[in-house]
């Protein structure tokens, strides 16, 4: 029997006082784990430093990382112990996305990707205008 292939959400909170460099090299040590255990990652999203509504770990501010993947069950119990393991990750949090989710993405992606086209044609549209403008000669008042 094959192991069933989901899609997951895993997010969590880096310490915000570390250097850009150490928390990318943080992002990219959870992105390799995931790949190296068969995952396949599909988005990795920083959302950035958020202050928190209450403190963690004695923290108030943290950086935000959502990362979506597809694996098998069995990645999960080694992410979640290599989150507890990590001492600059404050928290974590992993989902299954269910059929419902997924479609919501999709529309999502679909409607900003329609939106990315409109925007091209109007920036087409719009130098156009300014070409046109620019080739006609300037038109002479009379003086009187």
């Amino acid at each position: 029997m094959t192991p069933i292939k989901r899609t997951y959400e895993s997010t969590f909170i880096i310490n915000s006082s570390l250097e850009d460099s150490q928390m990318e090299g943080l992002i990219a040590k959870v992105s390799d784990s995931l790949v190296k255990s068969g995952s396949q990652i599909l988005d990795v999203n920083r959302w950035g430093r958020k202050r928190f509504t209450y403190p963690i770990k004695k923290r108030n501010n943290g950086f935000y990382v959502c990362i979506r993947f597809t694996g098998t069950g069995d990645i999960i119990p080694k992410l979640e112990r290599m989150y507890q393991l990590e001492e600059n990750i404050l928290r974590s949090l992993t989902i299954v996305l269910e059929s419902k989710a997924l479609k919501a993405l999709a529309r999502i992606a679909e409607r900003k990707l329609r939106a990315e086209e409109e925007d091209l044609k109007l920036s087409e549209k719009n130098s156009e205008k300014k070409e046109t403008v620019a080739e006609k000669p300037a038109s002479t008042a009379p003086t009187e």
